[in-house]
């Protein structure tokens, strides 16, 4: 059996790990190459998910994507059934969860810190004496204009700055203003950008932090994407059988009595209006451990 990729979350490191990989590459592919169409302006999503759901995955597979790892995707829908080629963009890539516990004045200042780090990788100068949201938007202009590329934004945890203050108004509503400046800006620089995805465990509505943002596809209830994230059953059964057979065994059931009580413990998440339902990853992967 190959290992199961528990507390994995980077696409690089389950495939080169060999663990299981459950294949999302076409939603991937149809995400991306949405933005090719002459003159449509560049594609900007959002997308929420409960914790644990694979968010932080798939913003690491666009990524690699965007990084032109063709070598990561050997053998995955996007190389056996597209003629992608897997050209190179630069990336500006953000985790809010790693600065959700700071506020207002401490929250700008770790996000200009993020800003000057990613200056620093693609060697280009920034005025420092900008508010965040200049900061930014410097950022993309320099480095669209130094690769001669247009730029992709991956966002990971949007809403973590104002989730782990939502019992506190102040720094919460302190928080979604400087989010509210910094996510604007996307808005301000489609010229210069190719991509954005901005993923969450919270709908926030437009009105608020995204009042200046007001062109993202939600995908969060979109019945094409609704199990993009999560494990179908197909996917359950095709990708898992061996821990299934292992499961039933150390159970004593049949394999469709395992499925059963796999099915009535773990399939209950539906992400649009219709009957798909989906396993929540990281229950199904410790269940099989």
């Amino acid at each position: 059996m190959k290992a199961l990729p528990i507390g994995i979350q980077t696409f690089e490191g389950i495939i080169k790990g060999e663990y299981v990989y459950v294949d999302k590459t076409r939603y991937i592919y149809e995400m991306v190459q949405s933005g090719m169409k002459p003159d449509a302006g560049s594609p900007k999503f959002f997308l929420s998910r409960p914790r644990r759901f694979g968010k932080s995955l798939t913003i690491s597979t666009l990524d690699a994507l965007f990084s032109g790892r063709r070598d990561l995707f050997e053998g995955l829908w996007i190389t056996q059934n597209t003629d992608y080629a897997f050209e190179t963009f630069p990336v500006l890539r953000f985790d809010l969860s790693n600065i959700g516990k700071e506020d207002g004045p401490q929250l700008a200042k770790s996000i200009w810190f993020r800003i000057q780090d990613l200056a620093t990788q693609y060697g280009v100068d920034l005025e420092k004496d900008r508010p965040v949201g200049q900061q930014f938007g410097q950022l993309i202009q320099k480095v669209a204009e130094k690769t001669r590329k247009k730029v992709a934004v991956l966002v990971d945890e949007y809403d973590a700055p104002i989730i782990r203050h939502i019992t506190d108004a102040k720094k919460a509503g302190d928080n979604r203003d400087v989010l509210r400046e910094f996510y604007t800006t996307l808005k301000a620089e489609d010229a210069h950008l190719r991509f954005v995805l901005l993923t969450g465990v919270s709908k926030f509505s437009k009105v608020s932090v995204f009042s200046g943002l007001n062109n993202l596809q939600d995908l969060t209830m979109d019945a094409r994407y609704s199990t993009m994230l999560g494990y179908s059953q197909e996917e359950l059964e095709s990708n898992f059988a061996p821990h299934i057979d292992a499961l039933a065994e150390s159970e004593e059931l049949s394999v469709p009595e395992t499925l059963e009580k796999i099915r009535h413990w773990y399939n209950g998440y539906r992400f649009s209006e219709g009957e798909t339902k989906v396993y929540n990853p990281f229950s199904t992967l410790l269940l099989f451990e």
